[in-house]
């Protein structure tokens, strides 16, 4: 009994240390999971000015666990493709992406798109139809947290990345 007693407190110290050391990074830190480069590249620079003297550690991989990493305060913020339903998040869309083909108007496919269709410089820009090939951005913190990004939400439109 003293030897399952003695485990269980030792589990709850290295819990508690690990919460510490959570909550001191998160003084000077401020980690954000990416779920793809186009956020990553047009919010860090947002970020870094408006947390200025803050480090940003960002991770880009699939959302699928970023609404666990946050509960788990592994990030503080995450950009991920769909809206979270669950209230104990707030969330704000930032963006819509799609994916286009280039043609060059030397292309002779190009003459079959120019009419009404986006130009570049030297380029014609074409949408994939496809839905796999279009997608939204949110930002998402932990309710309880939102004060903290105030400034930040109120920065982002809904069009932002684009």
């Amino acid at each position: 009994m003293a030897a399952e007693y003695a485990a269980h407190i030792l589990s709850v110290t290295q819990d508690f240390k690990t919460f510490v050391r959570s909550y001191d990074r998160s003084l000077h830190t401020l980690s954000i999971g990416f779920c793809a480069p186009v956020p990553q590249a047009v919010l860090t620079p947002v970020i870094t000015n408006l947390f200025e003297g803050m480090t940003i550690s960002s991770d880009m991989s699939d959302d699928a666990d970023f609404l666990q990493k946050l509960d788990d305060r592994v990030f503080q913020l995450a950009v991920t493709h769909s809206k979270p339903e669950n209230p104990v998040y707030f969330s704000k869309k930032i963006g819509h992406e799609s994916l286009y083909i280039a043609l060059t108007p030397g292309n002779p496919l190009s003459s079959y798109f120019l009419n009404g269709r986006e130009q570049f410089p030297n380029r014609i820009a074409i949408p994939i139809a496809d839905t796999e090939c279009s997608t939204d951005y949110y930002l998402v913190c932990l309710d309880s947290e939102k004060e903290r990004y105030q400034n930040l939400y109120a920065h982002l439109k809904e069009d932002f990345i684009k």
